[in-house]
């Protein structure tokens, strides 16, 4: 199962739920895959005020999804085994696998 770049437009309780949703969807040996902006981004973290403000702007949970840990919450959720990886200067991919 699969996310991509959504729950940064999230508030954190709706985050929760899907990690909650997938944890008892996904079988057993399968896979929850979480794709979208990486909060530890040195390009996300060094924008210009003034481009960071016109992005919050528009990303009206930012706040929230910037301080989640969705890691802790998908293990929180039942997946065994969570493992994060950048899929660029700007994004991620968290995954988490069900044993």
């Amino acid at each position: 199962m699969a996310v991509q770049y959504v729950i940064h437009e999230c508030p954190q309780e709706v985050i929760r739920g899907f990690c909650e949703v997938a944890a008892r969807a996904v079988r057993p040996g399968g896979c929850f895959f979480v794709v979208d902006n990486n909060p530890k981004s040195k390009t996300i973290q060094g924008l210009p005020p003034a481009i960071a403000l016109l992005m919050k702007s528009t990303e009206p949970w930012s706040d929230e999804f910037y301080a989640f840990d969705l890691e802790a919450a998908m293990r929180a959720a039942g997946f065994d085994e969570v493992v994060k990886v950048e899929t660029d200067h700007r994004h991620c991919t968290v995954m988490g696998i069900k044993r």
